[in-house]
């Protein structure tokens, strides 16, 4: 009885947790961090009543979700895959479709994503979309906002895939569902807002990208997202980078930097430590440069990301070939690189390292 209790105690915990990950990330992953023990005795806890009580699957999907969510940005690999075989696990068990399975099919893609499965990604994602607006939003108590998800995931995979336009096209639909949920759906509008804003920055339609980022900072400041705050501003500096404003730019990319430092958020500290070299590099200033993609690089390192781990290898190349002038080191790099995204099998990153390369011999 006291250990159920402990339970529901950790449950309202880890919910609580989750809301304020987007007001208040600081206390929210220093909390998970401190708590990691009984977090992971919760998981081994819910699957335990999972084996002996099946009506748990759905509680076990949201929470387990919730735990995967706020582990995925602080270097907890393994803490993560377990939370991540829990709410598979669950989801297996869960023959109806509603909230609980719509959740646990996010994940799943979101997942499949950062393991670099595109195409799986893709499937799965149209599949879910397709299967939200068939049930129509009057399915259950919360269909509405699963249509909205559905069409703002589909619209990430898309975009992951360099089809922004139809990206743009699902990112807007995602925002006016989201509009329409009122308070509820306020966090997730700026956040497909941002998502529009950042297929018009790849566009190179700059102007626009910094508008719809200002109206979904506009949108976090009411709400006090200082993190989603955070994030819109990294996004200006870049644009402010390609508008060769680079003081303004590096001064945003260390306060960004600082900022997911205090977070203790690795993933994110290292976009901002390349998005620096990016910066240093265009200004001419190539030792600083060099500094900052070694930081970005070795983050990326120990959290094992691949993708990220090339980016900062065919940079590092690029530095060393046409700033530096050390022909010899970029040629190492640039193969570093093409060895990362073999692994990937990313084609169009491969090709592209390949060109890089031959350029330097």
């Amino acid at each position: 009885a006291i250990e159920r209790t402990w339970a529901e105690v950790m449950i309202q915990l880890v919910s609580f947790l989750y809301q304020q990950w987007s007001k208040d990330s600081r206390l929210a992953n220093r909390v998970t961090l401190l708590e990691l023990p009984n977090i992971m005795a919760l998981l081994s806890w819910l699957e335990s009543r999972l084996i002996e009580e099946g009506g748990l699957a759905e509680l076990s999907v949201h929470i387990a979700g919730e735990i995967e969510h706020l582990l995925s940005y602080l270097g907890r690999p393994r803490a993560a895959a377990r939370a991540v075989a829990l709410r598979e696990q669950s989801a297996a068990v869960i023959s109806k479709w509603g909230s609980a399975r719509c959740a646990a099919e996010r994940l799943r893609i979101a997942r499949l994503l950062k393991q670099d499965q595109l195409q799986v990604a893709y499937e799965a994602a149209q599949a879910l979309y397709k299967k939200a607006r068939s049930e129509g939003t009057r399915a259950y108590e919360e269909a509405d906002y699963d249509l909205a998800m559905a069409a703002h995931i589909l619209g990430g995979v898309l975009k992951r895939g360099d089809q922004l336009e139809p990206a743009i096209e699902l990112f807007l639909e995602a925002q006016q569902l989201f509009e329409l949920l009122g308070k509820k759906g306020a966090h997730m509008a700026s956040v497909a807002i941002t998502s529009q804003a950042d297929c018009l920055l790849i566009l190179g339609q700059l102007i626009e990208a910094a508008e719809k980022y200002k109206a979904a900072i506009k949108i976090d400041e009411v709400h006090g997202a200082s993190r989603d705050i955070a994030v819109g501003q990294m996004q200006l500096a870049t644009i402010q980078l390609l508008q060769r404003k680079y003081k303004e730019a590096i001064a945003g990319f260390e306060a960004a930097k600082h900022f997911f430092e205090q977070q203790n958020e690795p993933t994110q500290v290292a976009g901002a430590w390349h998005q620096l070299g990016c910066a240093y590099k265009n200004s001419e200033q190539y030792d600083q440069a060099e500094f900052a993609y070694r930081e970005s690089l070795k983050i990326r390192t120990q959290l094992g990301s691949l993708l990220e781990q090339g980016d900062s290898l065919s940079e590092l190349g690029s530095l060393y070939e046409e700033g530096l002038n050390r022909p010899e080191e970029a040629i190492a790099f640039y193969r570093k690189a093409v060895d990362r995204y073999v692994d990937l099998k990313d084609l169009r990153k491969e090709g592209d390292a390949r060109s890089d390369l031959a350029h330097a011999l």
